[in-house]
C-alpha cells in the first residue's frame, strides 16, 4: 500500500468570501494523464461550495492555449489554471495574468519561470526528477544491474521530458545501476501511437533491449500494443512508464507493464484549485506547492489511485 502524502497547503481548503468561476486550460485531454487531471478539476470543485470551472482544452497548441487564456481572461473568471502546453510559453502567461490582476495557478507541467514565479502565482505540481529516478532505479534492480534499456522521451520542449529523461541518466551514472547500458532512444510525443511507432521501430532494427522506459504510460502502452501485435513474450523485455493512470494499472494486472510511478492527478487538480482560492482569499504562498509521486509495482496495481 502507499502512505499517502500530503502537504499542509492542500490540508486546508480556503473558501473564498463569494462564488467564484475557475479558468482551466488543460494540454490535451485526449492523452490519459490529462483527461486523469480533468476529473480530478471536477471531483474537486464538485466538494468545493462556491467553486465554478470553466474548462477549456488546448489540443496541445501553445498558440491555442494563449488564446484561451486571454478569452478566460476576457470572460472575467476570478483565477487563471494553467497546465502549460510549452514551458516556454510560461512567462508570457504570467504577464497576462499580472496585467489582468487575475491569480494564476500553474499545474503539473512547469512553466520556464516557474521557479521565480511573484505575487498572486504559483506552481503545483510533481518533483519531475524523482519520477525518472524511481523508475529507472525498479528496472535496475528487476534486471539485477545487467543489462541494455531503451528510451522512450516525450518531446523536446516540455520540462517533464527534459526532467524525467535528465534523471535516467543520473540513476543510470550511480552504482546502483552500473551494469545497465543505454541501447536507443527515441522521441514518442507523449502519445500511445508514438510509443508503438519507435518500438515497431526498435523491433525491426533488432536486437530488443532487456528494458524499455517511456516517460510516460501512454507510451509505454504504446510500446506493449506493438510487442504484443509482433507475438513477442512479455516475460522477455521489462516495461516501464509514468503517471499510474488506470489504463497502466489495468495493463500491470495483465502482465504486461511492470513498473509505473503515480503523479496523483486527483490530489494535483485539488491542490491546484486550493491554491488558487488561498491566493483569491489574499494568502502568501510559496513559489511551488509539491505532491510527492509514488511507485507503483505490480503487487499495487489493483489499488484505486486516479
Amino acid at each position: 500500500m502507499f502512505a499517502r502524502l500530503l502537504f499542509p497547503v492542500l490540508l486546508c481548503v480556503a473558501s473564498p468570501l463569494a462564488a467564484a468561476t475557475y479558468g482551466v486550460t488543460l494540454i490535451d485531454r485526449s492523452q490519459i494523464f490529462i483527461k486523469a487531471l480533468e476529473g480530478g478539476f471536477t471531483d474537486a470543485a464538485a466538494s468545493m461550495p462556491n467553486t465554478d470551472l470553466e474548462i477549456m482544452d488546448a489540443q496541445n497548441s501553445t498558440e491555442t492555449q494563449l488564446e484561451q487564456v486571454q478569452k478566460l481572461i476576457d470572460m472575467k473568471v476570478d483565477a487563471l489554471i494553467v497546465n502549460a502546453v510549452s514551458a516556454d510559453s510560461g512567462l508570457t502567461i504570467s504577464r497576462m495574468a499580472q496585467k489582468a490582476r487575475i491569480p494564476l495557478v500553474f499545474v503539473n507541467a512547469k512553466p520556464l519561470n516557474w521557479e521565480v514565479l511573484q505575487g498572486p502565482q504559483v506552481y503545483v505540481g510533481s518533483p519531475e526528477t524523482q519520477s525518472g529516478s524511481l523508475e529507472v532505479g525498479y528496472v535496475c534492480d528487476a534486471l539485477g544491474n545487467t543489462g541494455t534499456v531503451s528510451i522512450l522521451v516525450g518531446d523536446l520542449v516540455s520540462e517533464a521530458a527534459r526532467e524525467r529523461t535528465k534523471a535516467y541518466y543520473s540513476e543510470l551514472a550511480t552504482d546502483h545501476c552500473s551494469g545497465v547500458t543505454i541501447q536507443a532512444e527515441a522521441f514518442g510525443n507523449w502519445s500511445v501511437d508514438g510509443g508503438r511507432a519507435i518500438m515497431e521501430k526498435w523491433l525491426a532494427e533488432g536486437p530488443l533491449p532487456d528494458a524499455v522506459v517511456a516517460n510516460n504510460d501512454d507510451m509505454a502502452l504504446g510500446a506493449i500494443a506493438a510487442l504484443d501485435e509482433a507475438g513477442i513474450d512479455h516475460s522477455t523485455i521489462l516495461i516501464g512508464g509514468i503517471d499510474g493512470t488506470a489504463t497502466a494499472r489495468k495493463a500491470m494486472t495483465e502482465g504486461k507493464l511492470d513498473v509505473t510511478v503515480l503523479q496523483n492527478a486527483a490530489e494535483q487538480a485539488r491542490g491546484a484549485i486550493v491554491s488558487a482560492q488561498q491566493l483569491l482569499a489574499g494568502e502568501t504562498l510559496p513559489p511551488q506547492v509539491w505532491i510527492p509521486f509514488e511507485l507503483v509495482k505490480p503487487a499495487d496495481a489493483s489499488v484505486a489511485m486516479n
